[in-house]
């Protein structure tokens, strides 16, 4: 069995400040986390590609009409 995505690995730190009283003035934060991740491998066949592209272009293409027909939803057509 292949994977899509190889098993990840990653390192996570972190720090909580214990003191009940933080405000935002303060440059401490209450919870600090830093994620480190190692390169992440990525594996797919000619045809997950192409299925991924044409998936890519499709969210694509329905962006692009969203947003040309909410500028059209506006304009009005002399006579249609």
């Amino acid at each position: 069995m292949q994977y899509i995505l190889a098993p990840v690995t990653c390192q996570v730190q972190l720090q909580v400040n214990p003191s009940d009283h933080v405000t935002s003035a303060q440059d401490v934060p209450k919870i600090d986390a830093r994620v480190r991740l190692e390169p992440i491998n990525v594996s797919l066949s000619e045809v997950q590609y192409s299925d991924a592209m044409c998936l890519l272009t499709a969210l694509s293409n329905h962006t692009t009409r969203v947003k040309v027909s909410a500028v059209n939803d506006h304009v009005t057509y002399g006579g249609h």
